[in-house]
Formats: structure tokens, C-alpha cells, sequence
């Protein structure tokens, strides 16, 4: 059984050990756009919402996978292993 970008996203996102509200508060900085909330975060965990490009692009970067990666999860072809780059 395959994963949902929900899902996906769920597990990056406490493999790093960061809350919902964490998640939010980092892409919020990258971004230098303070309106993506925990809320908004557990609308795409959920599958509520699905983010858009704009915030694809900071989730990769924050959580450090590549944008293909997330896109490919995203459109529904979630890779089978986690591949994200070791902290730099």
C-alpha cells in the first residue's frame, strides 16, 4: 500500500522530530511569509488542501528533499524510501 502526500509528509516531517506548528513556523521563515499555519499544515497532512507551487518549493527546501521528489509525491507517486539529503 502506497502513501498518500499526506502521509508523506507526515512522516518527513517527525522523522526531523518537529510538531505540525514547527513545520509551519520554519517554512514561515524560509519564506519570509508568516500566513502558512499548523492548521494549514494539517489540512495537507489530512489531504484537506494540497499545497501549492509557492509552498512546494519551501517544503523541499525546509525539509530537505528535492522539488522533484515532492512533486512526484504530490501528484500521487510517492517514492518508496524516504530520500532526503543529510543536513548541511
Amino acid at each position: 500500500m502506497s502513501e498518500t502526500f499526506g502521509q508523506w509528509l507526515a512522516r518527513l516531517r517527525r522523522q526531523r522530530g518537529w510538531s505540525q506548528r514547527q513545520l509551519a513556523e520554519r517554512l514561515s521563515v524560509a519564506a519570509l511569509c508568516p500566513t502558512v499555519t499548523r492548521n494549514e499544515v494539517s489540512r495537507w497532512e489530512c489531504g484537506g488542501r494540497t499545497p501549492d507551487a509557492f509552498w512546494c518549493a519551501w517544503l523541499a527546501d525546509t525539509l530537505n528533499v528535492s522539488y522533484g521528489e515532492l512533486l512526484a509525491a504530490r501528484s500521487g507517486r510517492v517514492p518508496t524510501a524516504p530520500a532526503h539529503r543529510d543536513p548541511v
